[in-house]
């Protein structure tokens, strides 16, 4: 299969100004390495920023002429940027491509290119102590061209705040703030940043989707460990799958529905409230959300959708039997909550993946015991009148760790869950 390669390099500065910058954005964030580092990208991120995103039918993992022709094309990008990146390597598994950037071309970028005086403030910003809303917002009116040029405005779902620069400078970047954990000196904040085409297609506010607004509800909490979170076994900077890949943040797009993504990494099954950080405060919000200002029906309901264990038998030792008591435990103190109690809120159990042999599960246990939460959940739940799905029955990628969800596993989870939990 050939391509004319000649129609897509007109575009090719584009990439290489991404590509630069998000090389940038990881020697600020870990510090400069004459080491070789991958860089992940989606099929249709690639896409929109070549302008080729409506040329091929619409799904990357079954079109491989749209894999074929990306391939071509970022050889061809490579080969005719090997000054500015050295011997780049592509690569693609499913939809999601890499492009390793040698340690030469680590190095090239470092001596030749500037660190953005705007990035390296927010990063040692988000990186340090806790900060204040306002703070942040001040920091990007500080490298605005003019402060009013800043567009801040809440968002729903996964973030909180928007901010970018109207008129693009010092870029055109749209940055997604997450606060979280307050304490005594401030909030913990996290950003992802984005295209302006990658944010629009993304769909991260003005969410529609095919839910049905009378069957759906309101809102949904993910209370999980890494699988929830999004970890990527160090794919990125951050560790962590895009919400262009995360099943918590897909499911929000293709339904509409606000989710909040309360996942973190190693947690094990709660054995009391204050080891549930988050959830208790979120379902209140939630609930409290339903009828504030006359807002919502007596009919809708937040879920709570629980998907752990898998922590408690790879890193704590513990048995699927043992797991389950925890889980029946912890299932009952919820239940004990008022919003449940009155209907506001609705628990949904979800067994976890099950481990393979891999890297970290490298113990015949946790992949045998793991396989046997699914049955152990189901009777839980049915026991307790329940909701229940079985992740661990469905066919999904994982990571060569054996335990973490691939990017493709995370796009068959949220189909999984969509059309089993949400009719959508």
């Amino acid at each position: 299969m050939t391509f004319d390669l000649t129609a897509w390099r007109d575009r090719y500065p584009a990439l290489k100004k991404n590509l630069t910058d998000v090389i940038l954005e990881s020697q600020i964030k870990l510090g400069f390495a004459e080491i070789p580092i991958g860089f992940y990208y989606p099929l249709e991120s690639l896409e929109r920023l070549l302008g080729m995103e409506r040329t091929f039918a619409p799904d990357p993992l079954f079109d491989r002429s749209r894999l074929a022709r990306m391939q071509a094309v970022l050889e061809d990008f490579a080969a005719l940027n090997a000054d500015a990146f050295g011997a780049l390597e592509v690569s693609h598994d499913g939809g999601r491509f890499c492009l390793r950037v040698p340690g030469e071309g680590a190095r090239i970028i470092h001596e030749t290119v500037p660190e953005p005086a705007f990035l390296t403030e927010l990063i040692r910003t988000v990186g340090g102590h806790p900060q204040k809303r306002e703070e942040i917002t001040e920091l990007f009116r500080r490298h605005a061209s003019a402060p009013e040029r800043v567009v801040c405005r809440e968002i729903g779902g996964e973030f909180d705040l928007l901010l970018y620069f109207a008129d693009g400078v010092p870029d055109d970047y749209r940055y997604c703030v997450k606060f979280e954990g307050e304490d005594a000196h401030g909030l913990h904040v996290i950003y992802h940043r984005f295209t302006p085409e990658d944010y629009e297609a993304l769909g991260i506010e003005g969410n529609t989707g095919a839910a049905d607004p009378a069957a759906a509800p309101a809102a949904v909490i993910c209370f999980g460990d890494s699988n929830t979170y999004g970890y990527d076994g160090g794919q990125s900077a951050e560790w962590r799958y895009g919400p262009d890949v995360r099943w918590v943040s897909l499911l929000a797009r293709r339904t509409g529905i606000r989710f909040r993504n309360l996942g973190r990494n190693g947690r094990e099954v709660p054995a009391s409230d204050t080891e549930m950080p988050g959830l208790i405060e979120t379902i209140e919000e939630e609930a409290a959300a339903l009828t504030a200002d006359g807002a919502g029906s007596p009919e809708e309901t937040v879920q709570v959708w629980i998907m752990l264990g898998t922590n408690d038998i790879l890193n704590g030792g513990a048995s699927a039997a043992r797991t389950a008591e925890k889980t029946a435990h912890m299932l009952d103190l919820l239940l004990m909550r008022p919003e449940v109690r009155d209907g506001r809120a609705e628990l949904v159990l979800i067994a976890p993946v099950r481990a393979v042999r891999g890297s970290w599960a490298d113990r015949d246990e946790v992949v045998t015991e793991t396989a046997k939460l699914g049955g152990l959940y189901r009777e839980l739940a049915a026991e307790r009148g329940l909701r229940f799905f079985d992740a661990g029955a469905l066919p999904v990628g994982l990571l060569p760790d054996g335990v973490h969800l691939s990017a493709e596993g995370h796009g068959t989870l949220a189909g999984a869950l969509a059309e089993a939990l949400l009719g959508a």
